[in-house]
Parts: C-alpha cells; structure tokens; sequence
C-alpha cells in the first residue's frame, strides 16, 4: 500500500513531464499517470506503446484497454521501483515484465527508449475479452448518458447501478442454487437409492449459497471498472469468499461421503474400514483447509513458496517443539498398520479396559463399563502391553464351588458330574477342555473347581451364557441334595 502511495505521488509529480519514453519507469508511468480521471490524455498515454504495424492507428484504444484490464484485475505496477537511469540495462536481456501474473506484460528497449512491447500490445485484445464479459457495457449502454459521465468520489453512477445489480444477482443466484440442492439433487440422490445423511445433507446447503454469492462477485468485479485499489479489495474479498465457501463445501461433502462409507462399512464382517475410515476423514479435512489456506495466503500477497522454505528452515525447531504431537501421529500409524486392535474390540491399555470407539490421529477412544470415555494418546498405546479381549477365540470361565463338609463323597461324586454334563449341554460351551474336579478342602467347604470355554461373539454374549449355565448349576445342587457351604464357626465351650 505504502508503494502505491509512493506511485500516485510521484506520478503527480512528474505528470507535467509526461509523455517520456526514457526510461522504464518514466515508460510505465506515462502510459498510467495520464489515463487517470484527472488526467485523461489517451493519445499522449500511447505514446509509449511500440504498436505493431498491422495495428497502427488503434494506440490510444488499445492503450485504454491495457489501462483497464491492469486495474480490473486488480495488477498493481509499482513504478517507484522501476529504473529512472536511461542508461540501465537488466541483467536477464533488454526487457522488464511488469506482472508477474501476466508475463507478456513487459517492456522492451528501442533503441534509446523504453516501450511496452509489440507481444504487450498484440495481446492487449485478446487480455480485454479474457477480462471483461461485456455485462458492464451493456448497463452503460442501457442508461441515460449522465449516468457515464458524472463522478461521485471518484465513481460514476452507472458503477453503483451495476453494483447494485451484482448484489441482486448473486443473491437470487444463491437462492436458485439453494433450491436445486434441496429440491433437485436431494430427490436424485434418493432416486438413486443413496442412504444419505439428511442431517449432513442439509449442512452443504449454507455454504453453497456463500460460494454462489461470491462467484457472481468475482465474475462481475471487472465489469465495475474501479480503479487498481478498490479493484483489490473487492477481488480479494470475492476471492476470499469463493475459497472458503469452497472449503466449506470440502469438509460438508467429505463427511457426507464419510456417513456413506461408514454406513457400507457396517455391512461388512471387516472391522478395517471402520478403523480407517475416521483416518481417511480427517485426513482429508485437514489437506481442504490447508490448501484453502495457501489460497487466501496467495491473494494476500504472501509468497508461499518463501514461507514454506522459511518453515524448512526452521523446521528442526518446530520438530523439537513438536515430539509429543508427532509421537502421537507415528503412534497412530503404527496401531493403524500393526492393527494390535481395531474399532470395537474388547481391550486393555495401560490399566483401561474396555471397548474401541474411535482410532485418531492423536488418541484413541475408549468406552468403559461405566460408560465414560478414556482418551489414552496413541503414543502411549503404541508402547504400552495391550490385552486384546476382542479377538479371543473362546472366553475362558473358571469358578469355584464351595459345597458344605456334610456331603457324602457319593454324593460330592454325583454332584461334579451333573456339573460336567450341564456344562456339556449348553449350545454355547466348548465340549474340549472342560475341568471339573474335587480340588482342595477350605476352612468351611469343599471345593470343586470348574474351568470351561464359551464359544460367543462378545462381552454381553458371555455374560448372559454365564448367567444360564450358573443357574444350570444350583439345579444340579437341588436335584443331587447338595448344599453350598459360607463361612461358618464352631465356638466350644468347655467348663471349668
């Protein structure tokens, strides 16, 4: 901003000298000092045009043009910076370019002057219609002529007609786009049989509406015709918004497709893709915003290229400062691609146990049997003993069953084969290993030890089998005449 205002004070200046071609930056000046509102010469602002032969006579037009496609696009030249020596030549050859943006926008030394180049000029046709949709001439062209030539701060009223109907336009265009995504695709995409996230769908709606708005913004900015400095704030604005509405949309539509995946994967006997697909979401969030990011960066005047080599620099100090998060995120990798366990299983990490809700970046996420959440950071899971209960093949159970000293060993005998064979009986024991045996005499009972296998898919499964073959077992007790011992005392008395 301060080298813009350095130019409009120097081209105030010099602007009694002009037209001057000797120079880069008298060249550069000539032809943008006098086409400004106070001072409108297009005749002399050509002078400084090297005009090919077959475009003789057009100098002044086409020089009007240049004029308004540098400010419609908002191409700020900064002619302080140019040489004033006539004498300087530039290292790379005997032209300048002026845009780094456009590149066939240079000059080129004549002899012993400096002029917008030939390819400048052939191009300027060809800049304008790339530029301009024609909607600005066509408001102009529909009012009053005083609408064109009378100026208010520096803006005529033709300006603020258009403006206005940008505004209009990009409203009602928003609106249109609003209905078409609630009404049209919402019922193509039932058509198609999508089971779609309503809740999600509905959320894409907002910033469709904002992309909409600002690409009509950006489309018709050139057409307003303002100068360079009103030109970059209303670009950089429309810009701006078509960016991060196009964000916006990204991370809306990447956990619509996420609710999709999620609702396929738990169609599937693989527990990979619920694992995964967390990941993959908020990995592809994290690239929509970052490039986003590099996107307002860029129309912001930040050389991005600079800054990602100034953070190459100063990345051994961001890895120092960063251990812990990027401990994390090899964690991760490592539970992802050694799979010690995966969403839904039964597991114990470092004292917490329970059941895998959610694989992160950073964490994981554990439901307790209280049903509270236990963030463990996956470094610490990647590191630590982990007991994975999920994929036990079979559950082991092992119990002991006091029965009281009165028991007969006919009947203790009795007793532990109605065991074995209730054991046998239920559709959920595994018939090999079970153990069930007259094991130690306690201080109150004699006690038989079972150990068997259930053969269920989880935690509830074994409890309710648990439940049925504990209950199996008090029968066998009532049916054998056998009673289960507590602890008891016997105090004797002995008198004196």
């Amino acid at each position: 901003m301060s080298a813009l205002f350095a130019w409009l004070l120097l081209s105030t200046a010099i602007a009694q000298d002009l037209p001057d071609c000797s120079t880069p930056q008298s060249a550069a000046n000539t032809l943008l000092a006098l086409l400004q509102p106070e001072d409108y010469r297009p005749e002399a602002a050509a002078t400084c045009l090297d005009v090919p032969s077959e475009m003789a006579g057009r100098g002044s037009s086409l020089g009007v043009q240049l004029k308004q496609v540098l400010d419609a696009r908002g191409h700020f030249i900064p002619v302080p910076d140019l040489s004033d020596d006539p004498h300087w030549m530039p290292e790379s050859g005997n032209k300048v370019v002026l845009v780094e943006a456009l590149p066939v926008v240079y000059l080129e030394k004549v002899g012993d002057q400096w002029l917008w180049s030939q390819d400048t000029v052939r191009n300027t046709p060809s800049l304008y219609a790339e530029t301009f949709n024609g909607f600005g001439a066509f408001v102009q062209n529909k009012l009053p002529a005083s609408f064109t030539t009378s100026r208010v701060a520096g803006i005529t009223p033709w300006q603020l007609v258009l403006l206005a109907l940008l505004l209009l336009i990009g409203a009602g265009a928003s609106l249109l786009a609003n209905w078409l995504l609630k009404g049209r695709l919402h019922a193509l995409v039932k058509r198609m049989g999508l089971p779609l996230d309503p809740v999600a769908f509905e959320r894409t709606r907002a910033p469709m509406r904002l992309l909409t708005f600002g690409a009509v913004l950006l489309w018709g900015a050139p057409e307003l015709q303002l100068g360079i400095q009103p030109s970059q704030v209303l670009l950089f604005v429309a810009r701006v918004l078509v960016s991060v509405s196009v964000v916006w949309i990204t991370l809306r539509w990447i956990d619509v497709f996420a609710g999709l995946a999620t609702q396929r994967a738990d169609t599937t006997s693989s527990r990979m893709d619920d694992q995964s697909i967390p990941l993959l979401r908020r990995g592809a969030q994290v690239i929509a915003v970052a490039m986003g990011l590099v996107f307002v960066l860029q129309n912001m005047g930040v050389d991005v290229a600079s800054l990602i080599a100034g953070l190459g620099i100063g990345g051994l100090a961001l890895a120092l400062g960063a251990q812990d998060t990027l401990k994390h995120l090899f964690g991760s990798l490592t539970i992802f691609f050694d799979r010690p366990f995966q969403v839904g299983d039964f597991v114990e990490v470092g004292g917490v146990s329970g059941t895998v809700e959610e694989v992160g970046f950073r964490s994981t996420r554990i439901r307790t049997s209280a049903t509270s959440v236990v963030t463990v950071p996956n470094a610490t899971a990647a590191n630590a003993t982990i007991d994975n209960l999920g994929v036990r093949t079979f559950r082991r159970v092992t119990t002991t069953l006091g029965v009281t000293y009165g028991t007969s060993p006919d009947k203790l005998q009795a007793f532990v084969e109605g065991i074995r064979a209730a054991i046998e009986e239920h559709p959920a024991t595994r018939k090999e290993g079970i153990q069930v045996h007259f094991k130690d005499f306690s201080a109150s009972s004699l006690d038989v030890m079972v150990w068997f296998y259930v053969d269920v898919p989880g935690w509830n499964d074994e409890l309710v089998a648990k439940h049925e073959i504990f209950l199996s077992f008090m029968r066998v007790a009532e049916q054998q005449g056998v009673e289960f011992a507590f602890p008891t005392q016997t105090v004797h008395v002995v008198k004196d």
